[in-house]
């Protein structure tokens, strides 16, 4: 029995959250309707105050306070509201009463990939109006495969790290090895059953190797780049953010030949240092 075999027979597992599900259909949407939203994010009470907490924060300067979802709509944004109540709806998912021994694993990946999905925002300007909706939805789900496998074997899972480490394997040269299946494929087969848009089942499928992806290819190697970002920012392979350049990254070169950023890339850079510093803080909101 596979990995998301198991996982299909635990009914609590299985859905996306309905807030979750109805945002990504308005998110399909070339432009979002604004009170559409706010109607969406009242439906839900806890999230609701998220987003007020979130908008209220000192990280915003909001000031005077902020008192309903309007103003915080029209303080963060539509697109920054939308990844608030994403962020918050599947994270009540992945956490709430599961085993408090992997929690600390789930964590980590998580902010990872919270981290992935808000650097992936930085090339907005270079995509068009559709995928800019959908860049930091897929750079939070392209690692969800992951998140299943934890839950469902977290001891092997801690082999695959262990494996990782000690060959200096890829995370899914280790998957297969220990599992005979890694997260894309228990990933893709979850964006199935959850209907997600076809860019972010493509970046789920194909972000380690973008170059196979015949849909929304600039999109994976964007996730891709961002992805490597963070990971070697969390196995500090540099003295400091100093030291980091978008041109140390694998496929940023062929992300360059695709959307032409280079003129940017000094820009982008400062960007994603100010993130990886700010974020953190921000980070602690959505909890």
């Amino acid at each position: 029995m596979t990995i998301f075999d198991k996982f299909m027979q635990k009914d609590n597992f299985i859905s996306l959250p309905d807030i979750a599900s109805r945002l990504l259909e308005i998110l399909q949407e070339d432009d979002v309707d604004v009170n559409e939203l706010v109607r969406l994010v009242e439906s839900d009470p806890v999230i609701s105050r998220k987003v007020l907490k979130i908008a209220n924060s000192p990280i915003f300067q909001a000031r005077t306070q902020i008192v309903n979802l309007n103003q915080a709509t029209q303080k963060l944004g539509t697109k920054r509201v939308s990844d608030i109540v994403f962020s918050v709806s599947l994270n009540s998912k992945l956490f709430i009463g599961r085993n408090l021994n992997i929690y600390p694993l789930l964590e980590k990946y998580f902010y990872n990939s919270f981290l992935v999905g808000n650097l992936s925002k930085v090339f907005l300007d270079f995509y068009d109006s559709r995928t800019r909706n959908g860049l930091f939805v897929s750079g939070l789900l392209h690692d969800i495969g992951r998140m299943i496998m934890i839950q469902m074997e977290p001891l092997d899972y801690v082999r695959v790290i262990e494996l990782m480490n000690l060959e200096q394997i890829s995370e899914i040269e280790a998957e297969n090895h220990i599992f005979k299946e890694n997260h894309t494929i228990v990933g893709t087969n979850l964006a199935e059953v959850w209907s997600l848009p076809e860019m972010v089942r493509s970046v789920i499928t194909n972000y380690t190797e973008p170059s196979k992806a015949t849909n929304f290819q600039t999109l994976s190697y964007g996730v891709n780049v961002s992805k490597e970002y963070v990971d070697r920012i969390s196995a500090k392979d540099f003295d400091n953010l100093e030291n980091i350049s978008l041109s140390n990254f694998k496929n940023y070169n062929t992300l360059d030949s695709m959307i032409h950023i280079s003129d940017k890339k000094r820009l982008i850079d400062e960007k994603m240092k100010e993130l990886i510093v700010n974020l953190p803080d921000s980070y602690v909101l959505f909890k």
